[in-house]
């Protein structure tokens, strides 16, 4: 664990060069809505716990899941401010073909697991493929954005929103905002970072939800109180 943060606290200005200029791709306008419908729930966690249940909230550090390999389904994301029913599945990797046109949201490769120090950084459609981050906009500061492994939730709360140009991708470094000429600090803190691109229907900027890890729980134990209507 401790040369994985290691090499996360380094920093690499020309992987996080390439991740984010996959990003740019996220907006096709040519190629319209296809697929904005399909059911993406293909990730073999199944559906949410149900139940009265209301997980104790834990702050110690939490377990880490090793990073799959690129196209993988390893967890769902739950945003209360985008509806009681939202749940989209995440991947490993940023590629259009192969996650961001067919399952939805990517996993930056290189950046933080969830729940681990560092940033745990994340792509997604706008407006297109599922449109995962349709809503990204609405997010506001202390908003839950929940994220489900096989064993163990993760509640974040958003910290701040920004609008960027493409090649600031600072926004995914281990600490967001600290560029790769820039010494990075040891990590002690565990973010979360969105991002997608801006204006609707445009590639020149990127919308940007930074947010830091609140609590974990095991998935056994039941429900975050964020999803318990």
């Amino acid at each position: 664990m401790a040369d994985r943060r290691a090499g996360r606290a380094a920093g690499d200005g020309r992987h996080r060069a390439r991740a984010l200029r996959g990003l740019a791709a996220v907006v096709d306008r040519r190629r319209g809505r296809a697929g904005t419908e399909r059911d993406h729930r293909r990730d073999g966690l199944g559906e949410r716990p149900s139940g009265p249940e209301t997980v104790t909230e834990h702050r110690d550090a939490p377990p880490v899941p090793e990073e799959p390999s690129e196209g993988t389904l390893f967890a769902q994301m739950y945003v209360p401010r985008f509806g009681e029913d939202y749940v989209k599945p995440v991947a490993e990797g940023t590629e259009k073909a192969t996650v961001l046109d067919t399952i939805g949201i990517g996993h930056y490769v290189g950046t933080a697991m969830p729940g681990d120090l560092g940033n745990f950084a994340l792509a997604a459609h706008r407006t297109t493929y599922g449109k995962p981050f349709n809503k990204i906009a609405d997010l506001q500061t202390d908003d839950a954005i929940v994220v489900r492994t096989e064993d163990t939730w993760y509640v974040y709360k958003v910290t701040e929103s920004k609008i960027v140009y493409p090649q600031n991708v600072e926004v995914i470094a281990p600490v967001p905002g600290v560029t790769s000429d820039q010494e990075m600090p040891e990590l002690t803190q565990r973010f979360i970072t969105l991002t997608s691109c801006h204006p609707m229907f445009s590639a020149t900027e990127r919308y940007i939800v930074h947010g830091e890890l609140d609590y974990w729980a095991p998935v056994g134990e039941g429900m975050p109180k964020e999803l318990v209507s």
